[in-house]
């Protein structure tokens, strides 16, 4: 009877560690959408449209878009992107609070 204690224990405990090894110890935020800026005057939108790439609008009345790469690594949201062949590569304070990112403090919610 003891034995069949701890071989059901040590079972428990390995079936324990197996999930915990499939476990993703990967908590960066899923992005993916648009993202508008909260302000008086919106001035952009940025749309990620998977885990690396994404479009930036500069005055939404314009329709400026570039698109480009971003990484998320470390509270910095680094961007990637040319404007008329001019490589530019912006970093920001990033967090996230419900719908909404801030870059540097501006607010962009998700539409």
């Amino acid at each position: 009877m003891m034995k069949k204690r701890i071989a059901v224990l040590l079972t428990g405990l390995l079936m324990l560690f197996a999930m915990a090894a499939c476990g993703s110890k990967d908590k960066k935020p899923h992005l993916r959408g648009t993202y508008k800026e909260v302000s008086a005057i919106s001035t952009g939108s940025i749309t990620f449209k998977s885990d690396t790439e994404m479009e930036f609008t500069f005055l939404d009345i314009s329709k400026l878009t570039v698109s480009g790469t971003y990484e998320l690594t470390d509270g910095k949201l680094y961007m990637h992107y040319s404007i008329l062949g001019i490589p530019s590569n912006p970093s920001y304070t990033f967090s996230q609070k419900g719908n909404s990112i801030y870059l540097d403090g501006t607010e962009y919610r998700k539409e």
